[in-house]
């Protein structure tokens, strides 16, 4: 399969590229400063793009199978509204390439209804972790309008909390 990585040089878009390559696929990195992402492979090509603009984006996305994405703020209070923003880019970019699939991480929190959280997480945790993030759980919320605004296939993954270890 041929996938391309959105924020390659993430957090979470550098697991996704490593997993990607471990389990055979081609992929494509997609970042905004190639020299930050230090994986080398022969299935592995590096594209400078600014995940912000479809017209940046589209050439990364030509041709491949799905598009991950783990694009997300760099802090509590980011102005370019990273995963909303680049969600539109990407989404536009794959439309004009007809690029069907697509994956993007949010954050468990934004689950609202606390449906298959422990009780104490969804009571306890989640408002205040809305009222310390507000600003980062809005852009993600805004994140996923955009993606059921659109007619491709999307998930959505939620996970409740990412530490960078195994």
């Amino acid at each position: 399969m041929r996938i391309t990585v959105v924020g390659a040089s993430g957090g979470i878009g550098r697991h996704l590229v490593s997993q990607a390559l471990a389990d055979g696929h081609e992929v494509t990195a997609a970042l905004r400063s190639p020299e930050k992402l230090t994986e080398r492979h022969p299935r592995l090509t590096v594209v400078r793009v600014d995940a912000l603009d479809a017209t940046s984006v589209k050439p990364a996305v030509e041709g491949t199978d799905a598009v991950l994405s783990g694009i997300g703020q760099l802090g509590r209070h980011d102005p370019l509204r990273p995963a909303s923003t680049s969600a539109r880019a990407v989404t536009e970019a794959m439309a004009a390439t007809g690029v069907r699939r697509l994956l993007v991480v949010s954050a468990g929190p934004l689950n609202r209804t606390g449906t298959g959280q422990p009780f104490l997480s969804h009571r306890v945790f989640s408002p205040l972790l809305w009222a310390i993030l507000n600003e980062l759980y809005t852009d993600l919320e805004r994140m996923e309008a955009v993606l059921r605004g659109t007619d491709l296939d999307w998930t959505v993954v939620r996970p409740p909390r990412l530490l960078d270890k195994p």
